[in-house]
């Protein structure tokens, strides 16, 4: 289940897009993204908490690997590789 999604620019240049969700995956919350269409997925936010929840989640299209979070009341978090 995912409560956040997006689409953000591939690993290398014309590769597949990489995709991130906010959700439950194998019954563990979290931020996971995928750089394969989906097949699978890796978790991604380490021990970050999101205590708040997740109210949106934003990719940038330019930079592999760089999100943004938008949390519940706790403002918005970035994050890259």
């Amino acid at each position: 289940t995912s409560t956040a999604f997006s689409f953000g620019a591939p690993p290398t240049v014309g590769g597949t897009t990489a995709a991130y969700c906010y959700g439950t995956l194998a019954g563990v919350v979290g931020l996971y993204r995928s750089t394969n269409s989906g097949t699978s997925w890796d978790k991604v936010d380490g021990s970050e908490k999101f205590n708040a929840g997740v109210k949106g989640l934003a990719a940038d299209r330019s930079v592999y690997g760089q999100i943004y979070v938008s949390t519940g009341g706790r403002g918005i978090m970035y994050g890259k590789p």
